[in-house]
């Protein structure tokens, strides 16, 4: 039974892992969502070129080119690498963390019986969106710069992150542009977590 309980546990974490993640990689790359947030954070009378230069951070996060010098100074070429790594590195977790679940469900099926095994999985389901609907209320309640700022300090500790109001970055990307990518994945996250916990709560009471 205790075997039971750690790997019903390991899939819960692992569920919600994977709503954030995924949720993140559906957004990150969602180029019309960008040039939205351009139209509402007023970016093209700050940079008229703005979707241009869109096109080449998004071809330059693909692998298919580098950014243009001409527009970005060096320090924010050197960010935007280590932003590149960090999605990178999402993405590779995010698969990593799919394989383990389905590897997690296969150990669960072997070690009990058919109906059990089906339960324990529902009932991952429900613990995984449950701890996303709890952890998304908990952002909601804090303050975002804070968040914000941690964020950089824990993944940019190298201190390239900060940047004058002048430079293209901060024109195209500013505090504004994050919170609402924040909060759109936070959002589509919780709206997922809830369709995984209606789904899980059918697999744990059905006969």
């Amino acid at each position: 039974m205790k075997k039971q309980k750690i790997l019903i546990l390991l899939l819960a974490v692992n569920v919600a892992l994977v709503i954030f993640l995924a949720n993140f990689g559906l957004v990150v790359f969602n180029e019309s969502y960008y040039v939205e947030q351009f139209g509402k954070n007023d970016v093209y009378s700050k940079v008229p070129e703005a979707e241009n230069v869109l096109e080449n951070v998004f071809g330059f996060f693909k692998g298919k080119e580098e950014l243009n010098s001409e527009v970005f100074k060096e320090n924010e070429i050197s960010h935007m690498m280590d932003v590149k790594m960090l999605i990178n590195r999402a993405f590779y977790l995010l698969y990593f963390l799919i394989g383990l679940f389905i590897l997690l469900v296969i150990v669960l099926v072997k070690s009990v019986k058919r109906n059990k095994a089906v339960k324990y999985i529902g009932f991952s389901l429900v613990a995984g969106g449950s701890i996303v609907v709890m952890v998304s209320l908990i952002l909601f309640l804090l303050n975002f710069s804070n968040i914000f700022t941690n964020f950089h300090l824990i993944f940019f500790p190298q201190g390239n992150w900060v940047f004058p109001s002048g430079y293209v970055l901060i024109k195209l990307f500013p505090e504004a542009f994050f919170y609402d990518i924040s909060f759109r994945i936070v959002k589509d996250s919780v709206v997922s977590a809830v369709l995984l916990v209606m789904v899980g709560f059918y697999l744990f009471r059905r006969k």
